[in-house]
């Protein structure tokens, strides 16, 4: 059995309370659940362990995660869309669009199918523990392909980066990351994300538009659960929009 259906999650306003005042107080409601059920389902995404035959990779982590609070939320007012197109040639996509169903309604009126309300892009710490991943990789949690910093035409691949120059999220002012944390502790990667974050403010970089700065460096916030560590960020894009940031990271390093 999964351990969602292990948790009442009925208490969270079923339909009952779904007419909300604004936009900002659904991804409220999004960001609450997130910090109430991802430690209840943590055993259901633990004992990755990398390069061992039967170890999930990232994007099957991801997928398991998801199944986990779509079941959660089944409730709710929004649900978990996998792998959602950041444009019309889905060239580029986010791990999980959040969408509402048809119980959502803000001021009276439903915000259509369409009308993505959050999203989510997870990652896994570190990056560059396996044979097949390359160094270039290693600060992807923040940004990619460092080797080409230097260039000006850089690929984008990075989390952060792609929040934050408009590439993902584009028009919400709140989304997360999540991130698989496959070794050290999370105060190990504080510490190192924003070590990479200040690099980019003491060296910008000629294929970013937009300028980093301190407010770019991760904040710790109170402990959700067990297992789980939440931060907080924010970030100016190219059209000087900002977009808030919530960091759940998973503990899902082996005992």
């Amino acid at each position: 059995m999964s351990l969602a259906a292990e948790y009442d999650f009925h208490h969270s306003c079923q339909g009952d309370a779904s007419d909300f005042a604004s936009m900002s107080e659904v991804v409220e409601r999004i960001e609450s659940f997130l910090r109430r059920t991802i430690p209840q389902v943590m055993g259901e995404v633990r004992g990755w362990i990398p390069g061992k035959k039967n170890s999930r990779n990232e994007k099957i982590m991801a997928a398991d995660l998801s199944k986990e609070l779509n079941f959660a939320a089944t409730n709710e007012v929004f649900y978990f869309h996998s792998e959602d197109p950041e444009n019309e040639e889905a060239t580029r996509t986010i791990d999980w669009g959040l969408y509402g169903n048809s119980d959502l309604l803000v001021q009276g009126r439903s915000p259509g199918s369409r009308t993505r309300l959050y999203a989510i892009e997870a990652k896994r710490l570190p990056t560059n523990k396996t044979s097949i991943d390359r160094p270039e990789r290693e600060r992807e949690y923040v940004v990619g392909d460092w080797e080409g910093r230097t260039r000006g035409d850089k690929k984008l691949k990075g989390g952060i980066e792609r929040l934050k120059e408009n590439l993902h999220g584009c028009g919400l002012e709140r989304a997360a990351m999540i991130a698989f944390v496959q070794r050290n502790t999370a105060a190990h990667w504080v510490a190192k994300v924003n070590e990479w974050v200040i690099d980019l403010i003491i060296s910008p970089l000629k294929s970013h538009k937009a300028k980093w700065a301190s407010q770019d460096c991760l904040i710790e916030q109170p402990i959700p659960g067990e297992g789980v560590t939440e931060l907080s960020s924010s970030h100016e894009r190219p059209d000087s929009s900002v977009i808030h940031l919530r960091h759940f990271w998973l503990d899902v390093t082996c005992k």
